[in-house]
């Protein structure tokens, strides 16, 4: 072989590994491309499969909260014995599981007290600080707020009717305390009262006009509770449909509501 014949194989051999070198960086160039393109769609599964766990909590959050925006619109009933029940409180009751009952306390941002019950029948309750803390719960909008906190109606015969989410405590001398929060520390309460529940009837109303207290919850006579509240029991046939027990069950949403009648604004701004 002579020096020409070795200098065109050189000079093939040079371009092979040239070719070598560029499939090598273009083979390198898609692995990294394929790798972007994986850990992409195992973001994607992953943001999936998180959703796909809560799902059910939002389902149950978002059906909760048509049910709420649908209910309150309506006019508080006439005083009537059969119906004064729905005059100091509302609720709202939904077939759910008990898994979407904890993605939705999750969600909410609520603390679950432990469930307790018997053998067959298991009941778990949402731990929320007055009305407010449900309607936030729900996914109530803010700009919808205060009108879901307080209304005024007019019934079929012109009356009007003013209705309040707030506790309304009736102690034993007859004297209401209305319980708009409690303190941080759990031990106190700010209500709102009146100095004397004398009416005047040439007014029309009370002498005396609601103002706010931050008092001790032990120096407000037999102790108020708030009617407010997000709660979950099992449904004792939920066995038989579903199988398992306490899997099935129905979540209760409860609002207090006080109603008066005319257009009174005074509890509502103390809000």
């Amino acid at each position: 072989m002579d020096i020409d014949e070795i200098k065109v194989t050189l000079a093939g051999l040079s371009a092979r590994d040239a070719e070598r070198e560029e499939l090598v960086s273009a083979l390198r160039r898609e692995a990294s491309v394929a790798q972007s393109l994986l850990s992409s769609f195992q973001g994607i599964r992953q943001a999936l499969e998180r959703e796909g766990e809560c799902s059910r909590g939002k389902d149950l959050q978002d059906c909760r909260l048509s049910s709420l925006l649908c209910r309150l619109p309506r006019c508080p009933p006439s005083p009537r014995g059969d119906k004064d029940g729905e005059r100091v409180k509302l609720s709202i009751m939904q077939v759910c599981s008990r898994e979407a009952f904890t993605q939705f306390v999750r969600r909410a941002g609520l603390q679950l007290v432990s469930g307790w019950g018997g053998a067959v029948r298991t009941t778990c309750v949402a731990r929320v600080d007055g009305p407010l803390m449900v309607l936030s719960a729900v996914g109530v909008p803010t700009e919808l707020t205060s009108a879901c906190l307080s209304a005024t109606f007019v019934r079929r015969n012109g009356n009007k009717v003013r209705r309040t989410l707030v506790h309304c405590h009736v102690d034993g001398n007859g004297k209401e305390w209305f319980l708009l929060g409690w303190a941080h520390d759990g031990q106190r309460v700010r209500v709102a009262v009146r100095e004397t529940e004398e009416f005047d009837a040439s007014i029309g109303g009370f002498s005396c006009e609601l103002a706010v207290q931050v008092v001790d919850a032990r120096d407000v006579p037999d102790g108020p509770k708030d009617a407010s509240g997000i709660v979950w029991k099992a449904n004792s046939s939920a066995g038989v449909v579903d199988g398992a027990l306490n899997k099935i069950g129905n979540v209760t949403i409860t609002l207090p509501v006080y109603t008066e009648e005319g257009h009174g604004t005074g509890l509502s701004s103390l809000l």
